[in-house]
């Protein structure tokens, strides 16, 4: 009985975590960016946000492929094992934008670094 209500509070603590990261993007995308260095800060914090969402979906992943062996029938080992892929996909696409917006990050603190030397200003 304890086994049960533990699985099936995992799907229920990812979809928790899942929806904090997504009010958190939501508001890492309000943040300003109106200079290079502020630019970065926001990138950065967004790049965070999206690990964040991979380690959730890697969870839930992980969490499906254990249960493939609890079920008797081909159809529910089926469900799990697609329901395990797309967690698994959905994983590697946050981890894609996660690297992507490392990538953007790391420009715009070489355009703040270029700006301040050129001006002589402080980043």
């Amino acid at each position: 009985m304890v086994a049960t209500t533990q699985a099936a509070s995992v799907p229920r603590m990812v979809r928790a975590g899942l929806d904090r990261v997504l009010r958190a993007q939501c508001g890492a995308q309000r943040m300003p960016a109106d200079t290079h260095a502020a630019r970065a800060r926001k990138l950065t914090r967004v790049a965070e946000l999206f690990e964040r969402e991979q380690r959730w979906w890697n969870v839930l992943s992980h969490w499906a492929r254990q249960r493939d062996g609890l079920f008797s029938t081909s159809a529910d080992v089926e469900v799990t094992v697609v329901f395990a892929r797309a967690a698994g996909d959905a994983a590697h696409r946050a981890g894609s934008f996660a690297d992507s917006y490392r990538e953007m990050a790391a420009d715009a603190w070489q355009r703040s670094l270029a700006v301040a030397s050129d001006s002589g200003v402080a980043v």
